[in-house]
């Protein structure tokens, strides 16, 4: 999976993503040949460009990826120009909402600007987890180890039971007495 989050890699998607975009505006075939189906193929691109920066950020948080901030700004920019492409395409859907036209699209894609612009207002680059414990590999000696020393440990009296109240209920309700 990381080979896939690469610097190309990404500029391949973002590249895709703007032509997906381009031929939607200039009208070409017959995705975008009403605005219910353009409303919905915006919709479409900011959910895949969403999924795919939290893609990006789960790998180097877990060590998958080293952080690059050249992927990091070639994101930032996709989302900038998808933003501004989405955000003349919702205005669009809501003057036509006034006429009485329903376009059942038009409230995720709202959904997806107001994300857009809050991941953008607040965004914080991934960086690799170091708590509670680093996201490698461990040693299958390592792993054995672990194992027997688990296994040593004595096992909690019958009447044991959490003293959190949240976890109290999960307890009994995986059908802990």
């Amino acid at each position: 999976m990381a080979a896939t989050l690469d610097l190309p890699a990404v500029r391949r998607f973002t590249d895709e993503l703007k032509d997906r975009a381009r031929r939607c505006d200039n009208g070409e075939g017959m995705i975008c040949s009403n605005l219910d189906e353009t409303i919905r193929h915006y919709l479409q691109l900011c959910v895949e460009l969403r999924g795919y920066i939290n893609e990006w950020a789960r790998a180097i948080f877990e060590g998958q990826l080293t952080f690059d901030p050249a992927v990091e700004d070639l994101l930032k920019d996709e989302v900038r120009s998808l933003l501004r492409h989405a955000k003349r395409i919702a205005a669009l859907g809501r003057a036509m909402c006034q006429m009485c036209v329903e376009l059942p699209g038009l409230d995720p894609l709202h959904f997806n600007i107001a994300d857009f612009d809050f991941l953008l207002e607040n965004w914080v680059s991934p960086r690799l987890s170091v708590n509670p414990a680093a996201r490698v590999k461990l040693p299958a000696a390592t792993q054995r180890q672990i194992i027997e020393n688990l296994n040593k440990l004595s096992p909690l009296p019958s009447d044991w039971k959490p003293t959190d109240p949240v976890q109290l209920a999960l307890f009994q309700k995986q059908g802990g007495k």
